[in-house]
């Protein structure tokens, strides 16, 4: 490995333990930590490096993943005779850039070519977290959580059109049948959109009914 990857991946070891993530395998650059109703997991590594005057400059773009097994288990029964239900991931409910979390005019290039740079990068990745990203996940740690950032419509939250059945799930996960039905039959309630999400219907409709 190039020396400014090793200098950076120590750096962002300590970055990540002070912060309560630790990394999944030794060789890559996914960190992980538990909260109450599942984890949170962090993507820090760089991309392959650019050549720029002169020299090799690596990119990051960081992305962060909500991880919650109970909603995720909820959606398969919901979409067990979906034809899509086998390529749906069994725990990431949300995955997006870590940008998404920071307002736009505090945004910032990452990228190093040395490992003075290297260490330049995690201190300005270091200062997106403690003011930006740890307040965003320490808030969203629970399904209960996430259901209320979805109806204060928090845009740091980034939704997708499949998303919201997350929130239904999130919904039946805190014993809330009525307020699943609701959401899904207002979100999904175009004939296209209901047939596309059939399944979701005749599952809530006997989860309502049992």
């Amino acid at each position: 490995m190039q020396r400014p990857l090793v200098d950076f991946m120590n750096e962002l070891n300590a970055l990540a333990a002070s912060i309560g993530f630790m990394r999944i395998n030794s060789n890559d650059f996914t960190f992980k930590r538990s909260v109450e109703d599942g984890c949170q997991r962090l993507f820090l590594g760089p991309e392959k490096p650019i050549h720029a005057d002169g020299e090799e400059v690596f990119r990051v773009y960081p992305v962060l993943q909500l991880c919650f097994p109970n909603i995720r288990k909820v959606v398969k029964q919901l979409l067990k005779d979906s034809p899509w239900v086998g390529m749906e991931s069994d725990l990431v409910v949300l995955t997006e850039p870590l940008d998404a979390v920071i307002p736009i005019r505090d945004r910032i290039k990452l990228r190093f070519a040395d490992s003075e740079s290297a260490g330049e990068c995690c201190g300005l990745l270091r200062q997106q977290f403690k003011k930006w990203v740890m307040p965003f996940l320490d808030e969203y740690s629970t399904c209960s959580a996430l259901i209320d950032g979805y109806y204060k419509k928090d845009a740091r939250i980034v939704i997708a059109r499949p998303f919201h059945l997350n929130i239904v799930a999130a919904h039946l996960v805190c014993g809330e049948v009525n307020q699943a039905m609701e959401l899904l039959s207002s979100v999904y309630k175009s004939p296209a959109m209901r047939r596309e999400y059939d399944s979701a219907f005749k599952s809530l409709a006997n989860w309502h009914s049992s």
